[in-house]
């Protein structure tokens, strides 16, 4: 079985105790983050179970309640599969995602732009197997699990997306339920804006980390 590399991209400036007032012995403004797993070479295979160990270090021990934000790069859970894990997992309690993917892939057949991966094919009514098709992707839309998550959400895209059309991730963002916001930035195209990345920490530091 083909195994691969997990990614653990850690946000270490959002450790909740250190913005407390700092006085004399109080740990300093950035400290080291340790990341272990129970591999000790960090390769696993599909579906198999991981644990990490995570620990906020001050003057070499272990910093005792601190909170760390912890975010899995875009190559290995891409915003439309994060949508779909919170939707699904109990154990998510809180949501951050920018420019999902998947979200109204069948737009075309309905004169509006998809999402990703751009199945114009479909608006052909002479494609074939199309009902088969459609309903398949149906079933996978990131729409349909976007109106059944129940957590906090941050969301996050630009009007200049033609990798993912802004009018497919609003047909996932209005069906959301749950408390949610979101940042537009009007001249950003695919790819992500330093405003983007420092709203989601933001979110996360005052919302999204668990009090």
């Amino acid at each position: 079985m083909k195994r691969f590399l997990l990614l653990l991209v850690l946000l270490a400036s959002l450790v909740r105790p250190l913005l407390a007032q700092r006085g004399p012995g109080a740990p300093p403004a950035a400290v080291p983050v340790q990341v272990a797993c129970d591999r000790a070479d960090w390769l696993y295979a599909p579906g198999e179970p991981v644990k990490f160990t995570v620990k906020v270090v001050a003057g070499n021990a272990a910093l005792a309640g601190a909170k760390v934000t912890c975010s899995i790069g875009p190559e290995m859970m891409p915003a439309e599969k994060k949508t779909v894990t919170a939707a699904l997992d109990p154990q998510v309690t809180a949501l951050v995602a920018a420019f999902p993917a998947y979200c109204d892939v069948s737009g075309y057949v309905h004169g509006r732009a998809g999402g990703w991966p751009g199945m114009r094919f479909l608006a052909d009514a002479s494609e074939p197997a199309r009902e088969t098709k459609l309903a398949t992707i149906g079933s996978c839309d990131a729409v349909n699990f976007a109106r059944r998550l129940k957590v906090p959400g941050r969301y996050g895209w630009g009007y200049n997306d033609e990798t993912c059309p802004s009018t497919s991730t609003f047909s996932a963002y209005n069906v959301i339920t749950a408390p949610k916001s979101l940042s537009i930035f009007k001249g950003m195209g695919h790819p992500r804006v330093p405003d983007l990345t420092d709203a989601e920490r933001e979110w996360l530091t005052n919302v999204g980390l668990p009090k």
